[in-house]
């Protein structure tokens, strides 16, 4: 045998069998190149695709839900809440946000209102002020004013009247008055002690003695506080008519001085 001929015939056998090999893989590589750009690629860029959320508060719960679906997005309710502003089975708050971007099937977390609350009125009473004043904070009411009158069945410092009565519905943060006895009305009525005190004070103390403020008239005096009484109209421990009036002279500020700190004026 020829040993040139045989390596000539070998190396021609090799060399088509490589390339039909190769030829192979290059048909494979395509089809797998077509498959990946036609098929798989867009399938996953589609899958990876953002959609803003639509923004649902402020609609009804149902209406929100559809609006959502429609977007391929899913509602979950995640609680209620109180709210004066919205009626109840209204959207108040969603989570994510509207307008962010996120991928489909992203679930959207809502709340929903319950509408405004409502609260009912304690029993002030019979309470004591200090006790009165912190059951109306309790139950999200607003203590608007509170007078001092005296009364024969209360004792001192206990609630008499309120202006709504207890057990009725109101909305919250509803203000509401109470009165404050001072006690059964003296047998002698003696004219207080008023001056040297804030005018607020004396007010409280003629009251309780059975007496009224008369005429308040205001004099200059910049070493002492504004509203301090600096005399009053009848002397201290005189006896008197129930109701009389005494009138007081009450400190002020000079003109230059009457502005406060935030720039207020204080009356006068």
């Amino acid at each position: 045998m020829n040993i040139n001929r045989f390596y000539h015939d070998m190396m021609s056998w090799l060399e088509r069998y490589h390339l039909k090999k190769l030829t192979i893989i290059f048909f494979w590589l395509l089809i797998f190149f077509l498959l990946m750009d036609n098929i798989v690629m867009p399938i996953y860029v589609r899958l990876g695709q953002e959609y803003e959320i639509p923004k649902v508060t402020g609609l009804l719960y149902d209406d929100a839900g559809m609006i959502l679906k429609e977007y391929g997005f899913k509602i979950v309710l995640e609680g209620e809440r109180y709210d004066s502003q919205f009626p109840p089975g209204y959207v108040i708050l969603q989570n994510p946000l509207a307008f962010t971007s996120v991928k489909k099937g992203r679930r959207v977390y809502v709340v929903t209102s319950m509408g405004e609350r409502y609260v009912k009125i304690p029993v002030l009473v019979g309470h004591g002020e200090r006790n009165a004043r912190f059951m109306i904070q309790s139950a999200g009411l607003v203590l608007d004013h509170v007078s001092y009158e005296h009364d024969s069945y209360y004792p001192e410092g206990v609630v008499s009247e309120q202006s709504i009565q207890p057990d009725r519905e109101v909305k919250v943060r509803t203000t509401i008055n109470i009165i404050v006895s001072m006690g059964p009305f003296p047998d002698r009525f003696l004219v207080p002690s008023l001056i040297g005190i804030d005018l607020e004070v004396a007010i409280k103390r003629l009251q309780k003695a059975g007496l009224k403020l008369g005429n308040v008239t205001y004099q200059i005096e910049d070493k002492l506080l504004p509203n301090t009484v600096l005399s009053q109209s009848i002397e201290p421990d005189t006896e008197v008519n129930v109701g009389e009036a005494v009138d007081l002279v009450v400190s002020k500020l000079p003109e230059e001085n009457l502005k406060a700190a935030d720039g207020t004026v204080p009356y006068n």
